[in-house]
């Protein structure tokens, strides 16, 4: 397990924690529909960047990776106007992400039964621009208010409780692991990496 990344890497971050974002973000924007759509939104991104963060480490096997991509992307949502301490949350998943992947690994190999569980624990991020509801509600809701319909601001307290929040940690976690294996099968269908196809 070495921190051995090059410029080529540096490259590859930067340009996944674009798509990814862009994923999240795209899809995120169902969510104006409806208070429900929003966690439609965030399914369809978890699931179809499942397949963008495994072609990801299959092109930057590399210690670091998660956490420098983790920090890009939350760093990209915190000027988009989310809460500042994704910038601490988000790396630290990707830290934990790149451990699972590369902790007691030789060579940068990939090991398939690792990444899944990796992308499945990152994706936690997602609940975490939701924790103003838990600690600050009031003025959460009064800062979405002017942006949104009485009504739906008012679904999304009635939908957006503790028991909820941990209900879908729990189903994060599970798309996560859904996602992960569908960027799996697909690389393994186009693309022919040491150790993942075989």
């Amino acid at each position: 397990m070495k921190f051995d990344l090059k410029t080529r890497d540096f490259i590859n971050i930067g340009i996944f924690a674009v798509i990814y974002f862009l994923l999240v973000y795209l899809s995120g924007m169902i969510g104006f529909f409806g208070p429900w759509f929003m966690f439609v939104g965030f399914t369809i991104a978890i699931i179809l960047n499942g397949i963008v963060i495994v072609l990801f480490l299959i092109r930057t096997p590399k210690m670091g990776a998660m956490t420098l991509l983790g920090f890009i992307h939350a760093l990209l949502f915190v000027i988009a106007g989310q809460v500042w301490y994704l910038l601490v949350i988000v790396p630290v998943l990707g830290f934990i992400a790149d451990l699972i992947i590369h902790i007691g690994v030789e060579n940068n190999e990939l090991k398939r039964s690792r990444l899944s569980i990796a992308y499945a624990l990152f994706s936690l991020w997602y609940n975490v621009p939701l924790f103003p509801v838990i600690y600050n509600a009031e003025a959460y809701y009064d800062e979405i208010r002017p942006m949104m319909r009485d009504d739906y601001v008012n679904s999304m307290q009635a939908i957006l409780t503790g028991p909820f929040l941990a209900t879908w940690a729990v189903t994060i976690f599970i798309l996560g692991l859904i996602g992960g294996w569908l960027g799996i099968l697909t690389a393994k269908k186009h693309f022919q990496p040491a150790g993942l196809a075989s």
